[in-house]
């Protein structure tokens, strides 16, 4: 069986990933020896260079978003089936190299900062979320999640892409900030959005949020099937 054109339009992308994942990590690392130089007395400040090498994971699924890669692959004789499964498959896999590479860059960063810092502890447990079910759950989630965006682009251009990125990126700033502010005992309306989401994550167990989760990841999988296998493509 022959190598699909997919695979040959987003051998670039593993690449670039790697590039944004240094690129991030080092960033982090820099902030760390900043604020333990001029704000931290203890030195137990957490491992950012490995938060931000993971946020690169989810920069680097995105890359297909665009929708570019879809419109290249049909143009070169490509079904679109054929970027239905390959385009998933990619992101899977782009989003395991990410997970290895932020693993590797945890020992570099937790070696230096024990032989810049003695005694250094850090204060948030990154190592946590390097479980095998968070990693299969990440990539299967991260493929949907760039089919969909992708799809949306096409469907609703631009402007529909960056209104949904705006209102996740709103929301994973916001949302914990409500959390914290009804825990506090403030009065505030972000307090009560806190409150209703500490009530919903009471009213269901994990395993039900997890069912949830798979509900939402197989609705936006219908919906991109649909918008890919319909799109009109032009040269």
């Amino acid at each position: 069986m022959r190598i699909p054109k997919y695979l040959r339009v987003s051998k670039k992308l593993f690449l670039y990933t790697l590039l944004m994942q240094l690129g991030f990590f080092a960033f982090g690392m820099v902030m760390v020896v900043i604020i333990n130089a001029f704000f931290n007395e203890d030195m137990d400040y957490a491992c950012m260079g490995t938060i931000m090498a993971l946020c690169g994971i989810l920069a680097g699924g995105f890359q297909q978003a665009s929708g570019v890669n879809f419109r290249l692959t049909v143009l070169m004789g490509e079904r679109r089936r054929y970027f239905l499964l390959w385009s998933p498959v990619v992101t899977a896999l782009l989003t395991l190299q990410g997970w290895l590479t932020a693993f590797c860059l945890f020992h570099l960063e937790t070696a230096l900062y024990h032989a810049l810092y003695p005694g250094y502890a850090s204060d948030l447990p990154v190592e946590l979320a390097f479980q095998w079910w968070a990693v299969a759950a990440s990539a299967a989630a991260l493929s949907i999640a760039a089919l969909f965006f992708g799809a949306i682009y096409i469907k609703f251009g631009s402007k529909g892409a960056v209104t949904l990125w705006l209102v996740f990126c709103f929301g994973c700033m916001m949302l914990p900030q409500a959390i914290d502010k009804y825990q506090s005992g403030s009065r505030s309306l972000l307090a009560g959005v806190g409150r209703l989401l500490t009530m919903l994550a009471a009213a269901l167990t994990p395993v039900m949020w997890g069912a949830v989760g798979v509900v939402l990841l197989l609705c936006a999988l219908a919906f991109s099937v649909w918008v890919y296998l319909r799109a009109e493509v032009r040269i």
